[in-house]
């Protein structure tokens, strides 16, 4: 390596000779300060003289008096040799000339100087640098460099770690900070258990999220944490849903900076821990045998089991991704329309006999139960498809054709024409449908007239036509 600047001086015979007034002694002591190594050379590049700087003088022990009388070629590496002639050839020329670095190997001793010569009454004057504490710098730089990048590498590797475990952990785990109660970190489990969207709560007091009693309960418990540094529990309600949570808390130190871990527990359900009884659900709802589909308020499909996908024939369960329940009805919108309305009013809609429409069009007789699932956004409903197909008679009858009605049709005829006869049976056939979807709605005459494809005061004008409207304010 040689450092490429450009000495301009005019004539270094002429500008030196005044150094002639100057005591010799004194000329070499100003020489041995100015340089780490000063050699004098004649044409051939034989060392006439050779001096160490005062500073290498004082630190190390190096031995140079022997190079007086050899070729400086014999002491340098092959590669320094070309810029030894280029560096002497820019002396005698006079002109510009620039510093180069030439690299000694003298049997165990390897020294890199960076030479500047001067031609000076036939003789070579070369005032050269001491590379090796520059080469040192560059090598502790170069270690300083590599380690900052390990250093970020294991981080990386630490962030990603926690990251996992904590994105994967079924335990519901919130990390806030100790002084003022902040949010800093959330995991999904806690999200679902709080009610709040990815990232809702950064930066935000956890116990935003209880109600008014619960908040002054965790603060107490959070600031006997930190003072005592015991764990400490804490029952609370969240401000969504109103749920029952436990709540323990653990100080813990990390970068000078003082936390607090949390674990939200859900009430003990009936039966078992909270655990156990989710891990059972879990379980029903992946291995159950009927189709189980959860949805959002506007019945936009939010997960599914095996058992659906079975039935509507679809492969993968991110096919279902952005579609409705609505999609694989037979009557889209009247039917989860009655029973979306009836289980927001009731809580639950149980035995709703209708038919599934599958991926490649086929169409399968089914009973859906629905279920409203107060508190737990995004999911709203929750609905459970039992397939009919393959159990005859299953299905509970709807309306039986009034027999005492098919007998008047009977015995009118040859007594009547054939128009009366078909517009008594179409009288029966109409009687039947308005029955039939009156009970389908639970006596939701706006789902009803909607299903029949009537207006609602056309089904009005039926109902009291066939005397149902008593019948159907029982039902």
């Amino acid at each position: 390596m040689e450092e490429e600047f450009v000495s301009h001086t005019g004539s270094p015979s002429r500008d030196l000779r005044t150094l002639a007034e100057f005591p010799s002694e004194l000329i070499a002591m100003a020489l041995a300060a100015s340089g780490d190594l000063v050699l004098v050379l004649d044409d051939q590049t034989r060392v006439l003289g050779a001096s160490l700087g005062t500073d290498v003088r004082a630190t190390e022990r190096i031995e140079i008096a022997h190079w007086r009388g050899q070729p400086l070629t014999s002491l340098l590496t092959d590669d320094s040799r070309p810029k030894l002639d280029k560096l002497m050839a820019e002396a005698a020329a006079g002109g510009p000339r620039r510093a180069r670095e030439l690299n000694h190997l003298d049997g165990t001793l390897e020294l890199p100087i960076r030479y500047i010569a001067f031609k000076i009454d036939g003789r070579f004057l070369l005032v050269g640098r001491d590379l090796r504490p520059m080469a040192e710098l560059q090598r502790k730089l170069v270690r300083a460099q590599l380690a900052l990048e390990q250093d970020y590498e294991r981080f990386r590797e630490y962030e990603t770690r926690y990251r996992v475990l904590l994105e994967t952990s079924r335990e519901a785990l919130a990390l806030i900070e100790a002084d003022n109660g902040r949010v800093r970190d959330l995991n999904p489990a806690a999200e679902r258990l709080l009610g709040v969207a990815g990232g809702g709560l950064d930066g935000s007091a956890l116990s935003s999220e209880f109600e008014d009693r619960s908040r002054d309960a965790f603060a107490v418990a959070a600031n006997r944490a930190v003072e005592t540094g015991e764990p400490q529990s804490v029952a609370v309600r969240t401000r969504r849903g109103f749920r029952a949570l436990t709540v323990d808390a653990q100080l813990f130190r990390a970068g000078g900076e003082a936390l607090l871990l949390c674990r939200l527990f859900p009430e003990e359900a009936p039966g078992g821990t909270s655990t156990e009884f989710g891990t059972a659900l879990a379980d029903l709802f992946h291995k159950g045998g009927d189709a189980i589909v959860l949805t959002d308020a506007e019945g936009r499909i939010e997960t599914a089991n095996e058992s659906f996908l079975n039935l509507v024939d679809v492969a993968v369960a991110r096919e279902l991704r952005g579609m409705s329940l609505a999609d694989f009805l037979e009557r889209p919108a009247v039917d989860l329309s009655v029973m979306t309305e009836q289980a927001m009013r009731t809580g639950r809609l149980s035995g709703f006999g209708t038919r599934v429409r599958t991926r490649f069009g086929a169409v399968v007789s089914v009973d859906i139960s629905t279920t409203h699932l107060s508190g737990r956004e995004p999911l709203t409903f929750a609905f459970v498809i039992r397939d009919l197909s393959r159990h005859v008679g299953a299905r509970e009858p709807g309306p039986s054709v009034d027999g005492e009605a098919m007998q008047n049709v009977i015995d009118l005829v040859g007594s009547a024409p054939l128009k009366e006869l078909v517009a008594a049976t179409a009288d029966v056939v109409e009687r039947m449908c308005i029955e039939t979807a009156v009970q389908l709605t639970n006596n939701n005459r706006a789902a009803a007239a909607e299903m029949l494809g009537l207006s609602r005061q056309s089904l009005y004008v039926k109902l009291r036509k066939y005397n149902l409207i008593g019948r159907s304010d029982d039902a």
